[in-house]
């Protein structure tokens, strides 16, 4: 995925998965959510700058923050 193994979970968060049912925020896929991963260290940062981030992306971003950390809840694996 190109972060380290602690941040799959965000870009889970970020890109979904669809063979799992995790919804993401739409119009991310794993590169972009790589990208902001990144650039933000975390998904909590990214959601935090989605203003800066602007454009559909981040407005998708905003709308979309709940479903984004409800995905990274999905995505965890409880050991």
């Amino acid at each position: 995925f190109g972060v380290p193994p602690e941040r799959v979970i965000d870009v889970l968060g970020l890109a979904g998965d669809s063979s799992d049912n995790i919804p993401g925020v739409p119009g991310i896929g794993e590169k972009k959510a790589t990208g902001y991963l990144q650039k933000y260290g975390s998904l909590d940062a990214v959601l935090e700058n989605a203003a800066a981030i602007g454009g559909k992306t981040g407005q998708n971003l905003i709308e979309h923050a709940a479903n984004a950390r409800l995905s990274r809840e999905l995505a965890t694996i409880e050991t």
